[in-house]
């Protein structure tokens, strides 16, 4: 849940805005991020890259050896168990580095030259959560790059009753708490780019207590032609 001295601060910032960022001094455990700069997750810096978690379900096979074809899930501690190579912990792991640990199993108990192939075939770790005026409020799993109105889409999209000029982004990247405000019209204007979601996202299309607290306050006019970032600094 959105937290009250956030959503307050993130209205004091959309009525400041002008020319210019908003001044927070009131609020000195919030600040505002340049427009365009929602941080990606440390391990998404580079891209989407799908990394493996409890119950994950995959392929393994080793070439030239078809009786080692197996589908496995991953388990809760994020291990999964090989033939010949034993347990190995597949949890942050990509589907190919995965691989590549198998391989280093098998050549340490004497198989030679062997080739492990791993494919991701039911990704069930990496989760975006939909919370609000979505058809199908859930917990989805993200399988590729992901943006924000396509996550909406796979939760069935908005309902009737939503206020889609205010939807809420919740990220923790590196122990700080993001949280953007979009407007998902301008979104499909094409006022602006439409943001990459990743696991661990919060999105909250107007949910009832929040938008009960954001309309208390004036100001917030602005999302159709930016975003709005802000940092919640952890006191």
């Amino acid at each position: 849940m959105i937290r009250k001295f956030c959503l307050a601060a993130l209205v004091l910032a959309t009525a400041a805005c002008g020319g210019g960022p908003p001044e927070l001094g009131q609020a000195p455990n919030v600040a505002y991020v340049q427009a365009d700069a929602m941080p990606a997750p440390v391990n998404g810096g580079e891209g989407y890259v799908y990394a493996l978690g409890p119950m994950d379900k995959i392929s393994v096979e080793i070439v030239g050896l078809p009786d080692m074809r197996r589908d496995i899930t991953v388990d809760g501690q994020g291990f999964v168990s090989i033939p010949i190579a034993g347990a190995v912990s597949a949890a942050g792991l990509t589907p190919t580095e995965l691989a590549g640990v198998i391989e280093e199993r098998l050549r340490a108990r004497y198989v030679r030259d062997p080739q492990a192939l791993v494919n991701l075939v039911e990704g069930n770790s990496n989760v975006v959560t939909l919370e609000g005026q979505v058809r199908q409020p859930g917990l989805y799993p993200l399988r590729s790059e992901t943006t924000l109105s396509q996550a909406i889409a796979t939760a069935g999209g908005e309902d009737d009753l939503a206020k889609i000029s205010i939807i809420i982004l919740q990220r923790q990247v590196d122990g700080q708490e993001y949280i953007g405000l979009y407007d998902l019209q301008a979104i499909r204007y094409g006022n602006y780019a439409d943001p990459i979601v990743y696991p661990g996202d919060t999105i909250v299309v107007d949910e009832s207590r929040s938008r009960r607290t954001l309309d208390t306050f004036q100001g917030i006019t602005n999302l159709l032609t930016t975003p709005l970032i802000i940092l919640s600094r952890q006191l």
